[in-house]
């Protein structure tokens, strides 16, 4: 399951804009996506924006709210990450900065081979395939594991994260 990271700081107000993707078969699409922006390429995506698009209303540019950069999205194996890094595994909760570096010790100083597992795949019975061939072992599914290296890699983020949140003055980091 996956869990995200926040902070105590306020979110960044305002909005971006970017090209739609109901318009993307224009020049000027690629001219708001390399940075440029002016009337005319505005028009451009305006006429060739789909009239029902459901992101930008026909005008061709989207807006989205500014992404706050004291989150961390860690989307798949997040319990497990909290249980490396010894804070509570539960789908709410919270710790001080200082509890959060402390965390980060314990889990580059511990055994944490319980929470390693293989990828599994999921196999079907045989079939027979829209062509006429026999599949003997149709994949039906693939849960992916969590290596040492994953997760050496996500509390390296976490780590990261906990700095540049205790640089911009955060005193409680957040999951949900």
């Amino acid at each position: 399951m996956g869990i995200t990271f926040s902070t105590d700081l306020a979110a960044p107000e305002g909005t971006t804009e970017s090209p739609c993707l109901c318009a993307q078969m224009t020049a000027a699409f690629l001219s708001m996506m390399r940075g440029e922006d002016s009337d005319e390429i505005r028009a451009e995506l305006a006429r060739e924006a789909r009239p029902d698009c459901p992101q930008c209303e026909g005008k061709g540019v989207e807006r989205e709210p500014v992404r706050s950069p004291h989150r961390l999205d860690m989307n798949l194996h997040g319990f497990n990450v909290l249980r490396a890094l010894g804070l509570a595994a539960e789908p709410y909760g919270q710790c001080t900065i200082a509890e959060a570096r402390r965390a980060l010790l314990r889990a580059r100083n511990q055994d944490v081979r319980h929470l390693l597992s293989e990828d599994e795949v999921h196999y079907g019975a045989a079939c027979e395939r829209e062509d006429g061939a026999i599949e003997l072992r149709p994949v039906r599914g693939h849960s992916k594991g969590l290596s040492r290296d994953d997760l050496a890699r996500r509390v390296s983020a976490f780590e990261a994260f906990v700095r540049q949140a205790a640089d911009a003055g955060a005193q409680v980091i957040h999951w949900f």
